[in-house]
């Protein structure tokens, strides 16, 4: 028994050495080299990158990573056809009837908006407050969402080439103004008598008008490029420029699709607490460029 019971001792040690993730030195990173993150949950694993082009998004990310501050953390908030969210410190041991989203490390990053880093499938970025209170749109310290969103058709794409912000903008400054009674009349009517998408067709109807009498562009520019992902990979254009783009899964989108199929309840939360452990692993630049096709964004 004794015999046995040693080498049961030795099996498990050798099991626990080759399981253990070490942890990494990030100050001793080469510029050649580049840090994966990985993120294991009960559905599969996700790999993602960090961008450089978002350095304070990064260095966060991968100091919280290495102090382990996000395992077992929940996917707390899980939208199909949109995303899912988790990095709130209060979702470690949570009831099921906890209330998750307002958690933070106890500070924000600022925003670091770059027209090259878009919200497409597999695209990480930090959740915020909303604009109302949060003009500057600075990220939580901690809470970040991988985008799930659809495939686009062409005529969806044109129809985000309108910056319905400034549009909702100035159609409300004309609502304001007695140079559009008539406008405002007929809109009067089909708010009355019509629903959500009658009134939206009618503000875009509105936009050369407007175009006109406060001599504006309402258009916004879409890269060529960027349309096409939208079309073949999917993504969430409608939040581009609006929260920061700080990396992407390169590896296991499928398990973003399979988390977000669960059924949720209130709040969007999952009813089966999903868990993530996230380590990093180190791998030369070049090695990563080959083994997931990947390339990075240039400044």
């Amino acid at each position: 028994m004794i015999r046995v019971s040693f080498f049961l001792l030795i099996a498990f040690f050798l099991l626990q050495c080759e399981t253990a993730k070490e942890p990494i030195d990030l100050s001793a990173v080469s510029s050649d080299e580049d840090v994966m993150i990985v993120i294991d949950t009960d559905y599969g694993t996700m790999e993602a990158l960090l961008y450089d082009l978002t350095p304070k998004h990064k260095s966060n990310f991968l100091k919280l990573v290495s102090e382990g501050f996000y395992n077992d953390l929940l996917f707390h908030r899980v939208i199909e056809g949109f995303m899912l969210q988790g990095g709130d410190p209060d979702s470690k041991n949570a009831s099921k009837e906890a209330a998750l989203g307002r958690g933070d490390p106890g500070y924000t990053i600022p925003a670091e908006f770059n027209d090259k880093l878009f919200h497409k499938k597999g695209a990480i970025a930090a959740a915020r407050l909303g604009d109302q209170n949060n003009p500057e749109k600075v990220s939580n310290g901690s809470q970040f969402f991988i985008v799930q969103g659809k495939q686009y058709q062409e005529e969806e794409l044109l129809a985000l080439l309108v910056d319905y912000r400034k549009l909702y903008a100035y159609f409300d400054s004309a609502m304001r103004s007695e140079h559009f009674d008539n406008m405002k009349s007929s809109f009067i009517a089909v708010q009355t008598e019509g629903d959500r998408e009658e009134i939206r067709k009618f503000i875009a109807a509105s936009k050369d008008t407007l175009e006109t009498f406060f001599s504006v562009e309402l258009d916004k520019t879409i890269p060529a490029s960027r349309m096409t992902v939208y079309k073949e990979l999917g993504g969430y254009p409608t939040l581009d420029g609006a929260y920061t783009v700080f990396g992407e899964v390169v590896k296991g989108l499928e398990v973003i699709d399979i988390i977000t199929a669960k059924e949720t309840g209130i709040g969007d939360r999952p009813k089966e607490d999903i868990k993530m452990q996230i380590s990093l692993k180190v791998m030369k630049r070049d090695e990563i460029k080959q083994k997931y096709d990947f390339e990075y964004p240039s400044k």
